[in-house]
């Protein structure tokens, strides 16, 4: 059956991923896709950013002053009537045009997907901005008619965050990031810490890691590529260190397939989180990944099929599962070709779109009654 909902996806942040669901949206629906422009041109080639027969994309500009926010508002529930949407799916955010062009479009049935459904380590120390982001949570989760997240431990903490959501939770994969898969298989000790540095994302214990590895005499490179707060206390030390090569900038899209194909595998030493877009990306250029269980990123990567999978904070463990995957590069590519697999069938965007779907349709459903 086509065309069975027209869907407004709203989404200031998340462009890449909002970008992927839309086009998978698009195959059976109408679709408009509403992005931040300075979000959408970092995240996203221009020649990406084009119409389809079944959908539009509307690009809106996210200014921060008084009259700048007011003006994105109207801008954002104009476009979005003038589509006639018979459901609303957002991306959970804190931008206050957002906020309030929610306010403006509270008749329609409301979708709404949060990504991290419980704080980040870091994230719980009490300031102006802490309190505005929870404050902003909570309106998402009393206003939407249906909640999605990425992962059944997700879920799960939703439902214990927001017990009013019962039976209105949806897990949905998070489909897989990129687009160039890498089948390149001399590359050897290269591993990727990839994205924006923050603390629960354990950059010193992959440095410990890495450190070990060179010392006995193995060849390796820890490729770290991004910036953040947590880089500051170790950057001289990176410098400093030959098995270390820095790239402290914001990566565009066009680089991305230079990172993640040279590397033998995708390295996630979280101390505690959610989900991750760097391990969709993985999937989507087709590499090994090194992970922590935490959150639902262990639904992403499974134990022995396309990575390994160790405990937080673990310097040996992941010592041993860097060491394995130098040592064993068939074993390696194997996990890559099976993490491209993964991000094609199971963990796919026409999986993501399909439960999306239900999930509109429990909306629908809801409001009519």
């Amino acid at each position: 059956m086509k065309n069975i909902f027209r869907v407004a996806l709203v989404a200031l942040h998340f462009s890449e991923y909002s970008l992927n669901l839309a086009l998978a949206l698009a195959r059976n629906n109408k679709v408009l896709l509403v992005l931040s422009e300075e979000n959408a041109r970092a995240e996203i080639a221009a020649e990406r950013l084009v119409d389809s027969p079944n959908l539009q994309i509307a690009l809106v500009e996210t200014a921060r002053s008084f009259s700048g926010v007011f003006s994105c508002a109207k801008e954002i529930s104009s476009i979005v009537r003038q589509f006639k949407p018979n459901i609303l799916h957002c991306q959970e955010a804190i931008q206050i045009g957002l906020l309030l062009a929610m306010f403006r479009l509270r008749g329609y049935p409301l979708a709404v997907t949060s990504h991290d459904p419980t704080p980040h380590s870091g994230d719980e120390v009490w300031s102006l901005s802490t309190f505005r982001r929870l404050a902003a949570l909570r309106f998402w989760r009393s206003q939407a008619d249906v909640l999605l997240t990425h992962g059944e431990v997700l879920a799960a903490q939703l439902l214990t965050a927001y017990p009013k959501s019962a039976g209105r939770i949806f897990s949905v994969p998070h489909g897989p990031l990129g687009g160039l898969r890498s089948t390149d298989q001399s590359v050897s000790g290269n591993f990727l810490f990839f994205g924006r540095v923050q603390k629960y994302k354990g950059l010193v214990f992959f440095m410990e890691a890495i450190e070990r590895l060179h010392a006995e005499g193995l060849e390796v490179k820890g490729v770290i590529a991004g910036r953040g707060p947590d880089l500051e206390p170790y950057r001289s030390r990176v410098s400093a260190h030959p098995a270390f090569e820095l790239n402290e900038r914001f990566i565009r899209e066009e680089e991305l397939p230079g990172f993640f194909g040279r590397a033998q595998a995708v390295v996630l030493p979280y101390t505690d989180g959610t989900q991750s877009g760097v391990a969709a990306m993985a999937l989507g250029y087709g590499r090994a990944v090194v992970s922590t269980r935490v959150g639902s990123v262990q639904e992403m990567v499974r134990d022995g099929d396309n990575g390994i999978l160790v405990p937080p904070c673990d310097v040996n463990a992941l010592t041993n599962a860097l060491r394995r995957i130098i040592k064993e590069p068939a074993t390696a590519y194997a996990m890559g070709e099976r993490s491209y697999a993964l991000g094609q069938g199971e963990l796919s965007w026409a999986r993501n779109a399909e439960i999306s779907g239900q999930a509109y349709a429990k909306a629908l459903s809801l409001r009519a009654r």
